[in-house]
């Protein structure tokens, strides 16, 4: 059921599913421990030092600092990831600056303007 992208995670190494179908139900490979709540807890399970889960007392300090590692480097690429500008927020900011004002005759009495989103609308003075 899981998927080859996910195979990737070191964890997979250090637990397996209980259940090949319910993937928050792992055990640890070191102690036997089942975790309920998916990967990220059996992460926190073997590298240690979170309140909510117990620290695997079996794991190995190697394996403990790999999961350490590869949790501080997924934090900080998804901190990059949220740091980065939104698409359509940029699309909306360029076509906002090139915005004119263009005003339109018609009878003489009335004066259309452009909206300043952008769009074809049309308002009336």
């Amino acid at each position: 059921m899981t998927s080859e992208s996910n195979r990737k995670d070191p964890v997979w190494q250090y637990a397996h599913l209980v259940e090949e179908n319910n993937l928050n139900k792992f055990e640890c490979n070191f102690c036997g421990k089942v975790s309920n709540g998916g990967v990220y807890r059996v992460k926190q399970h073997l590298a240690g030092g979170y309140r909510n889960v117990t620290a695997c007392p079996k794991c190995p300090s190697h394996v403990r600092e790999e999961i350490r590692e590869f949790m501080s480097k997924k934090k900080t690429q998804k901190e990059e990831m949220n740091m980065l500008p939104d698409f359509d927020d940029m699309d909306m900011e360029d076509e906002d600056e090139g915005d004119d004002v263009v005003e339109i005759n018609v009878n003489q009495h009335r004066k259309l303007t452009s909206s300043s989103q952008g769009s074809s609308k049309f308002k009336s003075k």
